[in-house]
């Protein structure tokens, strides 16, 4: 678990991602490193970004503004370029399963944007709003990146989460001295983290690793920067 490897320490060393069993981009030109996983949205973020004037998405060094960026772009990604179904589709067509079955019905709209908040809610964890305190005195939480899907609970569950949100300011802080190099290279590992988080590789490497994602996944600093902000409730 990323919240038990953030605490200790564990950092492991990237293996090889752009191995061929990877369903990757094919690169013209060679990886930052190679050890590195590419995106195969990596070049259509960076022109994306052209686009808008604000340079590239790993350029951005505040980690807050750089997960406002990526998530843009995946909305983006989705919307526009068709890589998943747009919200409003008339036709319902999905490509793929985006969320647990049980969570009900696929369609729960676009879900927040990134500082929109829920009305007659107060944000519990101030920078990502993924815990509200209701009016009422009730929770509402969110597990994903886009905040569609929510989850609900009592005065008392509120209580616990806000401990949780505590606990979890501590663990993003040791998270953050886990990163090596300058500001500029602790960027890339985050849009590094983004990529292995939205792309799931592990999934179609067919190897002998179950699950999600890999553990030496799961030991990357900017995964785990991803990881601690939306599976933590």
């Amino acid at each position: 678990d990323a919240r038990f490897r953030a605490a200790s320490g564990d950092a492991r060393a990237n293996p090889k991602w752009s191995a061929p069993s990877n369903d990757v981009r094919n690169q013209k030109a060679a990886p930052p490193s190679s050890s590195r996983y590419v995106s195969a949205y990596d070049e259509a973020a960076r022109a994306h970004a052209a686009e808008r004037g604000d340079g590239a998405v790993v350029e951005e060094t505040d980690d807050r503004a750089q997960f406002a960026k990526l998530i843009g772009f995946s909305r983006h990604r989705r919307e526009q370029l068709g890589h998943r179904r747009p919200a409003e589709d008339p036709n319902k067509r999905r490509t793929r399963q985006s969320a647990p079955r049980a969570f009900g019905t696929n369609d729960h709209g676009r879900g927040l944007e990134f500082d929109q908040d829920i009305d007659g809610g107060q944000r519990v964890d101030a920078d990502d709003g993924m815990v509200y305190a209701m009016d009422d005195g009730s929770g509402v939480y969110f597990c994903d990146r886009f905040r569609r899907y929510k989850f609900f609970c009592g005065a008392a569950g509120v209580s616990l989460l806000r401990g949780l949100v505590e606990t979890n300011k501590r663990l993003l802080g040791r998270n953050a001295e886990l990163f090596a190099g300058d500001k500029a290279e602790a960027a890339r590992q985050r849009a590094e983290g983004y990529a292995l988080y939205e792309e799931k590789p592990n999934l179609r490497r067919r190897g002998t690793e179950i699950g999600t994602w890999s553990d030496a996944e799961y030991g990357l600093p900017g995964f785990q920067w991803m990881y601690l902000r939306l599976k933590s409730w």
